[in-house]
């Protein structure tokens, strides 16, 4: 069960670059294991086509748009799904994960049913050849949880750092190719107007040359008739 997130690395559109942050952001957060696949890299060409035929499109007669979301190959929706299971929270359901949610939250329930405090909400001593935790246990593993918590946000920073150079090559990316275009359509324009002029020098040319030839006949009649 591997969530897929299909995105465009290549795009002009700030909301459809956003719309792809928040999802990959709100993923970490909620620490959903996904795969990033961008459709522009031509070595993701089938995943692309996998993508629009089964994402479904808002406007009727075009492809659908990253980002779009699967769980392994069943469709779970686009980023206006996604943000609506965010605030409704139904994101376990809206990824397909409702079943693994409810597993994970019984687990917890159960450690915790192990832990076991006292009316006045004092924890309990455990005896520790029952099975049960003890008080230095449960503070150890209280600061693993803040510890990885830690962790969680320098790698989210990290990701947003990193997100933001990607998108900083990506506008620097189309500026050159906005360069490259009109470089071309200069000398598309430049050759257009050389062989316009080529064209009209080769009509003069060929008008002299029709004078010429008429002058000549005309001189050889005059001499005839002489």
């Amino acid at each position: 069960m591997v969530i897929k997130v299909y995105i465009s690395s290549v795009t002009c559109n700030n909301q459809q670059r956003k719309n792809q942050h928040t999802i990959l952001s709100k993923l970490q957060a909620e620490k959903v294991d996904f795969i990033k696949i961008d459709v522009t890299d031509p070595k993701h060409n089938q995943e692309k086509l996998h993508m629009r035929e089964l994402s479904k499109s808002r406007k009727e007669g075009t492809f659908a748009v990253p980002p779009q979301i699967f769980n392994d190959s069943e469709y779970c929706g686009d980023y206006e799904a996604f943000a609506d299971a965010l605030e409704t929270q139904n994101l376990w359901e809206f990824l397909k994960m409702k079943e693994l949610q409810d597993q994970l939250k019984q687990k917890i329930e159960d450690d915790d049913s192990l832990i076991g405090f006292n009316k006045e909400g004092e924890e309990e001593k455990k005896d520790e050849e029952g099975g049960e935790k003890t008080k230095e246990a449960i503070i150890e593993e209280e600061e693993k949880v803040v510890e990885e918590a830690k962790e969680g946000d320098e790698e989210e920073k990290k990701k947003e750092k990193e997100d933001t150079k990607e998108t900083e090559a990506d506008e620097k990316t189309n500026e050159e190719v906005e360069k490259k275009e009109e470089v071309f359509a200069d000398n598309e324009q430049l050759e257009t107007q050389e062989s316009e002029e080529s064209e009209q020098k080769t009509e003069i040319e060929e008008k002299v040359d029709k004078t010429e030839v008429e002058e000549e006949k005309k001189t050889e009649e005059s001499e005839n008739q002489e």
